[in-house]
């Protein structure tokens, strides 16, 4: 789910080199723009803002593929709750993982583990990239954009552009080059069991036809090999949510 630019030097430099940057920022925003309008436009994408999701899905993991079903909620890029279960071998295991600005939990079965800092932070990491991809934030001009190129994603054409900042790690984001409709997402994220970073694929299909055009079907790949298969069943959108929502679990969780 970010690099500091490297300052020019010297007037002369500046004005040799910094025309092409600013061209290439000015096209990644007209490509922002024209995804943002995809979406419905900057007003019905804040409405993500807070929000909650329901889904369902595979994670290949130690060389099982695992079934799950859960909830996502989620209040700006800071506070987040995930609430699932997951089949081991035919028994289902509740995990809930809670992540609250600089704190956070995971409860499996009736554990509650406190996350440590390394944790933390990527958590708050990866709930950055999430926000990103709500791309009205991205029109702040503190992250830096470019654009990367064109590939091709689910078959179709793609133009994918760079979004950087000083705090938080890139992020590449493609959008299908005739709808502007978000299509994939690309990022390095750690891996805490493999003891590695990684680069992390999210691949959006079946996108609603109305509202802010979320996808109903994500695929995940780390380094090339599958990792997550998953379909939201429905999104709840522009929600009110409790401090409480977002504090320790309980054994009631």
């Amino acid at each position: 789910m970010r690099n500091v630019f490297i300052f020019g030097l010297g007037a002369v430099l500046v004005g040799v080199i910094s025309s092409p940057l600013v061209a290439d920022e000015k096209e990644a925003r007209a490509v922002l723009e024209k995804a943002i309008k995809a979406h419905g436009g900057v007003e019905e994408l804040k409405k993500l803002e807070s929000h909650s999701a329901q889904f369902s899905g595979t994670i290949s993991t130690n060389g099982m593929d695992l079934k799950f079903a859960g909830e996502v909620k989620a209040k700006g890029s800071e506070y987040f709750k995930v609430a699932m279960e997951i089949d081991v071998n035919n028994m289902n295991i509740a995990i809930v993982n809670v992540i609250s600005k600089d704190k956070g939990w995971a409860k499996v079965a009736d554990n509650i583990i406190e996350m440590d800092k390394d944790q933390v932070a990527e958590a708050m990491q990866q709930g950055h990239q999430n926000a990103a991809l709500n791309l009205f934030p991205l029109l702040d001009k503190k992250y830096k954009l470019s654009v990367v190129g064109e590939e091709k994603v689910n078959g179709k054409d793609a133009i994918c552009i760079r979004v950087e900042h000083p705090k938080f790690r890139a992020i590449n984001i493609c959008f299908d080059k005739k709808s502007y409709l978000l299509v994939q997402a690309t990022s390095v994220v750690k891996d805490f069991q493999a003891g590695e970073e990684v680069t992390e694929v999210t691949t959006m299909t079946d996108h609603e036809d109305k509202g802010s055009r979320q996808p109903k079907k994500l695929t995940i790949t780390r380094d090339g090999k599958p990792y997550i298969t998953m379909e939201v069943s429905s999104y709840q959108l522009n929600q009110k949510f409790d401090d409480k929502e977002f504090s320790k679990p309980s054994s009631d969780d």
